[in-house]
C-alpha cells in the first residue's frame, strides 16, 4: 500500500475533575522517542539496478537521472485510493525486484543501524528487523508534502529511511507526534557517510523541496516481531499513584456525577486490527502497563478501543 495523506488529529481536553489520575499519568516514563536519527561513515554497499553497473559515491547525476528511467512517479494513498498527484507528491521510485543490494561491510553497518533504530524507538534488542521496501530518487523541486506511512506489512510499526550519498541541499525531513516536532537534515555528498532516520508509521512526517541535486534513499519497513516487547521503563511508582488515584474514583462513582468509565487517549493511532496490548507502542505500552498494574489494586477493568 501506498503512504496515505491524512488529515491532522483533534486536539482533546480531558475533565478537570480527576487532577490526581491526570498527574499519575504525567510521571509514566517513556522508552525511547518517536524518532530516532543518526549517520557513520561506513564501507559502501554495492548497489545495482536491473543488473547494471553498481551506483558510484556520491552518486553522480547520469546515474541518477538513469535511476528515474529505470522507476516511475510515486504514487500516494487517501482512503481506499491510490493517486498520482505532483502537487502532493513529486518523487520517482525504483521497485525493490529491480534493487540488489550487497557487501559484507555494508551488512555490518546496516545491522549496527537497525540496532540503533531499535534503542531510539525504544524497542528491545534483536526484536526489529527492516525489510527494503523501495528506493526513492528526488530530483529538484521533488518533496511530499505531510502524511503518514500505511501498515505495508505484517508487525510493521514504522519506517527506516537511509540516504545515499548524493550532492543535494533541501529535502529536510519534518517529523511530527503528539505536539512534538522535528526536523531531520539527510543531506550531505561525503563519499563514505550515509544518514538516516526511523518513526513510528503513524507520525505525520513531510519531505521538504530540494533545493538542488539529487537525493537517493533506501527505504525499508521496520517489522517487530508479534511475540516482542518494548523497553519499558520501570513505572511501579506512577502505577501506584495511579491505583490510588482509581480508588478515589471508584469511591467517588454514583454521587458527584462522577462517571462510570473513564477514557484516556492513547498518543499513536492503531488499526482495529492492530490494536492489542502486545502491539502497542512506545509510551502507550508504558502507559497500558502502568494502568494494568493499578487495575489490580483498585479493581478495576481496562480495555482498548477505537474512539469516534
Amino acid at each position: 500500500m501506498p503512504e496515505s495523506s491524512e488529515p491532522k488529529g483533534i486536539q482533546v481536553t480531558y475533565s478537570e475533575a480527576f487532577p490526581n489520575i491526570l498527574t499519575a499519568v504525567d510521571k509514566v516514563d517513556r522508552p525511547g522517542s518517536y524518532l530516532a536519527s543518526g549517520g557513520c561513515e561506513t564501507p559502501i554497499p554495492s548497489i545495482r539496478i536491473a543488473g547494471g553497473e553498481p551506483l558510484s559515491f556520491p552518486v553522480p547525476v547520469a546515474q541518477a537521472k538513469a535511476l528515474m528511467k529505470s522507476g516511475e512517479k510515486a504514487p500516494y494513498g487517501r482512503g481506499e485510493e491510490t493517486l498520482l498527484d505532483e502537487s502532493v507528491r513529486r518523487v520517482w521510485q525504483v521497485s525493490p525486484k529491480q534493487v540488489k543490494i550487497t557487501g559484507k561491510g555494508w551488512a555490518n553497518t546496516f545491522r549496527q543501524i537497525v540496532t540503533d533504530v531499535a534503542h531510539g524507538l525504544g524497542c528491545d534488542d534483536g526484536s526489529v528487523t527492516a525489510e527494503f521496501y523501495k528506493l526513492l530518487v528526488y530530483e529538484k523541486g521533488g518533496f511530499f508534502k505531510a502524511h503518514r506511512d500505511s501498515e505495508k506489512a505484517d508487525g510493521m510499526f514504522g519506517t527506516l529511511i537511509v540516504v545515499l550519498p548524493s550532492a543535494h541541499k533541501g529535502g529536510e525531513l519534518t517529523v511530527r507526534h503528539a505536539g512534538r516536532e522535528a526536523v531531520v537534515d539527510l543531506s550531505g555528498a561525503a563519499p563514505s557517510e550515509v544518514k538516516w532516520a526511523s518513526f513510528y508509521a503513524d507520525c505525520e512526517h513531510e519531505v521538504a523541496p530540494i533545493r538542488s541535486g539529487y537525493r537517493i534513499c533506501l527505504v525499508y519497513n521496520l517489522v517487530r516481531r508479534s511475540s516482542a516487547s518494548n523497553a519499558v521503563p520501570d513505572n511501579r511508582p506512577a502505577a501506584g499513584k495511579l491505583a490510588a488515584a482509581l480508588v478515589d474514583w471508584r469511591k467517588r462513582y454514583g454521587r458527584e456525577n462522577v462517571p462510570e468509565k473513564l477514557v484516556y487517549l492513547l498518543e499513536h493511532h492503531y488499526t482495529p486490527a492492530g490494536l492489542t496490548f502486545g502491539n502497542l507502542k512506545n509510551r502507550d505500552d508504558a502507559l497500558a502497563r502502568a494502568f494494568l498494574a493499578a487495575s489490580q489494586d483498585a479493581a478495576c477493568s481496562i480495555h482498548l478501543g477505537i474512539v469516534h
